[in-house]
């Protein structure tokens, strides 16, 4: 990566000040939550409340209080504000095209956050940095997290970060996590984490009201996406369980079915290795998302290492669902209805770089009915840009009376918006090609599907659904 230097306060204040007044005006991003007391401070200072749905410009800054501030940025970033942080949208401009007008520079006054990049800095990648005074982060179609006072902490869900001061650089890439004590001091890899404090117990805000938000096609959705956080988690203890997973190495060989084995659950609740009862296994992956209820646990993996028969070594990214099976005579006259109520964050994975979208952004429904043979489903994964919608049948893999056998797979349809299925997006699953799952719970109460796929111009997608 080429080194970036950060420029000084006093030489960026005054590169700042000969932007000319109308450069303020264009909306660069809008809030779609905040709580407490939060809001928006112009270039002259003056402030006014950060309403859902107020509209951020460049050359502005959001300062959370003790409150919380969600972003979505004119390039289909997805910015976290933490309470107590404050971030100064210095130069940031996008125009539809990675054509090199655009422009993301932002400074982190204070605080802490968490961002999935959007499409700056995907194709120039020195056109997308955050500053603070201690260190210049430069990103590349990420996901990271990121802590500063007086010293910054970093942690890199997906793609890569480069952190530099006036005393070196350091590269980090998915999993790993960067230090920097102060200005003068070099960045250091650490075991440290992200301290972000968890959200409410119910973040939606009082005026939120169910369907309030529609589709780009400008439909009513069937179900709303929560805000990442908002499912309480009940852990699983660690035992035998059925597990659906998509793994996707770097190099995009993938490795995806529904398999059965020994999942090892940390106390939070999220899965730290898997033993497939073949004996290959899945560990050392970093947990960037996860969630459990007692019934079922989901989760997504950056890095890794997997002993697949076939596709072993390096994990990118990897999406599982693990569960108990549902006794056969509850089976066997299964035929209920289900909504989605978690998911993990979508990823695509393009020329070795992952782009994560929001944990619990994807959402869907599925119609099971055993004694009939049938499986319906449909899905709405929002991710690097583009949302793309999945619909069809699925096939049990042994629907014979008294089987137990709780997996399905699935094909039928795959369309995006804009351009993201041009021509056309295919099914990467196995046997599917699109879908794969099981039912669990000792009365068939949760379900869950893995997707994978491939567009032509996000890459690989891929990630997991629950249901209930």
């Amino acid at each position: 990566m080429r080194s970036i230097t950060a420029l000084p306060a006093v030489a960026a204040a005054a590169l700042l000040c000969c932007v000319l007044p109308s450069a303020w005006a264009q909306a660069v991003g809008t809030i779609e939550f905040s709580s407490g007391d939060a809001t928006i401070l112009g270039p002259d200072n003056r402030p006014r409340v950060a309403a859902r749905g107020a509209s951020i410009a460049s050359g502005e800054t959001v300062d959370t209080g003790r409150g919380r501030v969600h972003l979505r940025m004119v390039d289909g970033a997805y910015i976290a504000l933490q309470p107590g942080s404050a971030l100064k949208f210095d130069d940031y401009r996008y125009r539809g095209a990675t054509d090199g007008s655009e422009n993301g520079v932002m400074s982190l006054l204070r605080g802490g956050l968490r961002t999935i990049t959007g499409a700056i800095g995907r194709i120039n990648k020195d056109r997308y940095r955050l500053v603070t005074s201690v260190a210049t982060l430069g990103i590349r179609g990420t996901e990271f997290a990121v802590t500063y006072g007086n010293s910054i902490t970093v942690n890199v869900g997906g793609g890569e970060v480069e952190v530099c001061n006036s005393a070196g650089c350091l590269d980090l890439a998915a999993g790993q996590t960067g230090y920097v004590a102060r200005a003068d001091a070099r960045p250091v890899l650490t075991q440290r984490t992200v301290s972000l404090p968890p959200p409410p117990a119910n973040p939606v805000a009082s005026d939120f009201q169910k369907n309030d938000d529609k589709t780009p096609a400008g439909e009513f959705p069937t179900a709303v996406a929560l805000l990442p956080g908002t499912t309480p988690i009940v852990p699983l203890p660690s035992g035998s369980y059925g597990l659906t997973s998509y793994m996707a190495r770097p190099d995009g060989v993938i490795a995806a079915g529904l398999l059965g084995g020994t999942v090892t659950f940390n106390g939070a609740g999220g899965m730290t290795t898997f033993v497939d009862g073949g004996g290959f296994s899945y560990s050392g992956g970093v947990i960037a998302d996860f969630g459990a209820d007692g019934v079922t646990a989901w989760g997504r993996w950056t890095g890794g290492t997997s002993t697949h028969p076939t596709v072993p070594g390096v994990i990118a990214v990897q999406h599982y669902v693990a569960g108990s099976g549902t006794p056969a005579p509850v089976l066997n006259t299964l035929n209920r209805s289900y909504v989605s109520f978690a998911s993990t964050a979508p990823t695509a994975q393009l020329s070795g770089v992952v782009t994560a979208g929001v944990a619990n952004s994807a959402t869907g429904t599925l119609a099971l009915n055993f004694g009939a043979g049938t499986a319906l489903y449909s899905l709405s994964v929002p991710v690097a840009g583009f949302t793309f919608s999945l619909g069809g049948s699925a096939s049990f893999v042994n629907n014979t009376p008294g089987s137990g056998d709780v997996r399905f797979l699935g094909g039928g349809t795959i369309s995006g918006s804009g351009a993201g299925c041009t021509p056309s997006c295919a099914g990467q699953i196995p046997f599917g090609p699109n879908v794969m799952g099981f039912v669990s719970g000792a009365s068939g109460e949760r379900a869950n599907i893995v997707y994978g796929f491939l567009s032509p111009v996000a890459g690989q997608v891929s990630g997991a659904v629950v249901f209930k």
